[in-house]
């Protein structure tokens, strides 16, 4: 482990073990936090554990304030499981978007002046727009400020609805259905036409006073795709334009969004007009950057994919996937061998914040992973344990 004397002892965190020996690997956690990263993987092949690990070290030795976006809730699974926040009460918040949460120390609500079109063509797919809906759209939210609203509430107990498309210069059709698709948003409980506290607020003062931040999706959300796309894109387009205002000397925290289902954000399709996508590019200067969890790499755009770091990849099939996530890495054909073999909780790390790639057993989000986590830090050096 001599390469383990290149990472500056704060940054180094223990992430597992060569595939076949005993002895500790390590990532460094402030080169991982500086540029774009992405976790990769098939279903079921650990990367929810795998992310928390990271996750733990990152709020642990006080590298970055993190925003993640976590579709699945699986913190308690069967109560066994430690959630990031029950390690560290004093420096992790839960925003969750369902009040039947018993965890959330804040509820999520999004008032209609929140939302702008660029949220609703991200889930245009799961409305089921019809081809001129998006256009339509553009249109009524340039001519009516309340274009929410008015498509929402109002339009569907207009009389003369003929008359309101002429005044809008839009096909009454389009209208029509571009009003009939929206309709499902009135099933977002929390999605009001006033709010009554600024939530969004309230997590971007969080992320700015070093406190991570956990929007959860539990209850009636939980695993639902538009809650998700439609609140993590309102909510990170609040942090990025507020972000960017910042100069170099008030914003001192770097803070790390995770985004799972990254590719719906960061397709072709998508990205250059995303907020996701814009994140990715523009906001490193800014410190910050993104950890992107997606088992389907060869949908996220390319030139995306070439702003990542450092690369954490454990199982794939697809061979376009395995192509994506290689994609700029030098020794290709090396690596895709090593990638072949991997099973089950191991993964292969490469890129900036490693000195060279590491084939890894990934260490077990364990009672002896939580008790570390939740150790206060001694003036032992980590390098007694290693040499």
């Amino acid at each position: 482990t001599d390469f383990r004397r290149i990472i500056p002892e704060k940054n180094a965190f223990y992430i597992g073990t060569p595939l076949t020996s005993k002895e500790k690997l390590y990532i460094d956690l402030e080169k991982l936090s500086m540029r774009n990263s992405g976790l990769f993987g098939i279903t079921g092949s650990g990367k929810s554990f795998f992310a928390r690990i990271i996750f733990a070290g990152l709020i642990k030795n006080k590298i970055s304030t993190l925003l993640i976006f976590d579709m699945h809730s699986i913190r308690s699974e069967s109560g066994k499981i430690d959630s990031l926040a029950s390690l560290f009460s004093e420096s992790v918040k839960i925003f969750d978007v369902s009040k039947s949460s018993k965890d959330a120390n804040t509820y999520i609500e999004i008032a209609y002046e929140d939302v702008e079109p660029e949220d609703v063509v991200l889930v245009s797919d799961i409305l089921q727009f019809s081809p001129k809906s998006e256009e339509t759209l553009e249109i009524v939210s340039r001519r009516r400020k309340d274009w929410l609203k008015f498509l929402l509430d109002e339009y569907p107990n207009v009389k003369d609805k003929k008359e309101v498309s002429d005044e809008l210069a839009v096909n009454l059709e389009s209208l029509d259905a571009l009003s009939r698709h929206l309709q499902k948003l009135k099933n977002l409980k929390f999605l009001k036409e006033t709010s009554s506290s600024d939530s969004i607020k309230s997590i971007i003062e969080n992320l700015k006073n070093g406190v991570s931040v956990v929007v959860q999706f539990s209850g009636d959300y939980k695993d639902d795709r538009l809650t998700y796309y439609f609140v993590s894109n309102i909510i990170t387009r609040r942090i990025f334009n507020e972000f960017s205002n910042l100069t170099e000397d008030t914003q001192k925290n770097r803070v790390v969004i995770a985004i799972e289902e990254a590719h719906k954000f960061l397709s072709k399709q998508y990205q250059a007009n995303n907020v996701f996508g814009r994140i990715a590019r523009e906001m490193r200067k800014f410190n910050v950057t993104l950890f992107i969890i997606d088992q389907r790499p060869s949908e996220i755009d390319p030139e995306v994919l070439s702003q990542i770091g450092t690369r954490l990849v454990m199982e794939l099939k697809d061979e376009n996937d395995i192509n994506a996530v290689f994609q700029g890495a030098s020794h290709t054909k090396r690596l895709v061998k090593i990638l072949s073999t991997l099973e089950q909780k191991q993964a292969l790390v490469f890129g900036y914040a490693v000195p060279l790639p590491l084939p890894i057993n990934v260490r077990s989000y364990d009672e002896e992973f939580i008790k570390e986590m939740k150790e206060v830090k001694t003036t032992k050096s980590v390098k007694d344990d290693i040499y």
